[in-house]
């Protein structure tokens, strides 16, 4: 808004000429009508950048959320032995359908970083003299080292 001391210091200079006083203060008018008409524009920029900015944040938290189970759920392979064939299959198609329902909140590298690791665990299903100590343990450093960069 305009401050009230410019009107009142137009009025004693044109008081005698009111076709010049009338002509400063329809400039006065105009000048902020489109200060306020920017003011407002910038306003519902900014109002839409925020909406925006809140849905980029509430699906990236459902994502950490997603991500925080999947890895507890495939971390709970690892204390299973081969006396529980059953336990682990079963564990392992919950996992997929998991990832499955759940594909939208997780990234193409960790679903590769995951299906790893399901592959891995679906070989010790059918063998299990193939279990690798260092395997499994690199495999789930690679879903953590994703998971923090």
């Amino acid at each position: 808004m305009i401050d009230s001391d410019v009107l009142k210091t137009l009025l004693e200079t044109w008081r005698q000429d009111y076709r010049l006083l009338l002509g400063a203060i329809l400039v006065l008018m105009v000048l902020n009508l489109v200060l306020e008409l920017v003011r407002f524009l910038l306003q519902i920029k900014l109002s839409n950048k925020d909406h925006s900015n809140q849905r980029k944040l509430l699906v990236e938290q459902r994502r950490l959320v997603v991500l925080e189970e999947l890895f507890n759920n495939l971390s709970q392979l690892r204390l299973l032995d081969r006396t529980q064939p059953n336990e682990m299959l079963a564990q392992v198609t919950k996992i997929a359908d998991y990832m499955n329902s759940k594909r939208l909140y997780i990234p193409k590298k960790f679903h590769r970083a995951s299906d790893d690791i399901l592959d891995y665990f679906k070989t010790l299903m059918t063998d299990y003299t193939q279990k690798d100590v260092k395997l499994e343990v690199e495999l789930f450093e690679n879903f953590c080292h994703l998971f923090n960069d």
